[in-house]
């Protein structure tokens, strides 16, 4: 496309990079999006978030860190989503802790996000819980908190006190 003098929009920018990186065409999708920002396309979040998953899908976690950590010096502001991505990619990498500390971070940002986040890091402690991974009483602890201090629905919060009386019936077993 750009060798044929056509600049591609944001649109199309962020659907030929989900396609190069469903295609396992990882360098090719940040070439791609550098060469567009030389021809002065800016990318927007949802570009940003795109590139994000893909690292966080690979496991390249800290890259995806470092490349979140890179939007406040192009004046793009991460969204809920974005940082929803990286709670996910640190979740599945067993980042549990690290994941928590994401999500502090977006309340401290001010960044208005739905339960998704908080639903991401449930879902995962819970898992370990059925997978009998020791999970930290003081991670759970500290979710909780985050959780009341945040103004989450009470659905949620019943959520994690399964898992915090789960962990307790795991504790009394292996005792």
């Amino acid at each position: 496309m750009l060798d044929h003098g056509q600049d591609p929009d944001v649109v199309t920018l962020g659907s030929l990079l989900r396609g190069l990186w469903y295609g396992g065409q990882f360098s090719q999708a940040f070439a791609l999006q550098r060469a567009v920002e030389k021809k002065g396309l800016r990318p927007n979040i949802a570009i940003y978030n795109i590139l994000i998953d893909g690292l966080c899908n690979l496991g390249l976690v800290k890259e995806a860190g470092e490349l979140f950590s890179r939007l406040s010096c192009k004046n793009i502001q991460p969204t809920g989503h974005t940082y929803t991505i990286m709670i996910n990619g640190l979740c599945k990498h067993g980042k549990n802790e690290e994941a928590f500390d994401w999500l502090v971070k977006m309340v401290e940002s001010g960044c208005s996000s739905n339960c998704a986040p908080y639903g991401v890091l449930l879902h995962y402690v819970s898992d370990k819980l059925d997978q009998h991974f020791p999970i930290s009483r003081t991670f759970v602890a500290k979710l909780y908190g985050l959780l009341g201090s945040d103004g989450i629905s009470d659905s949620l919060k019943d959520l994690l006190e399964n898992c915090l009386r789960r962990l307790e019936k795991l504790r009394l077993q292996t005792s």
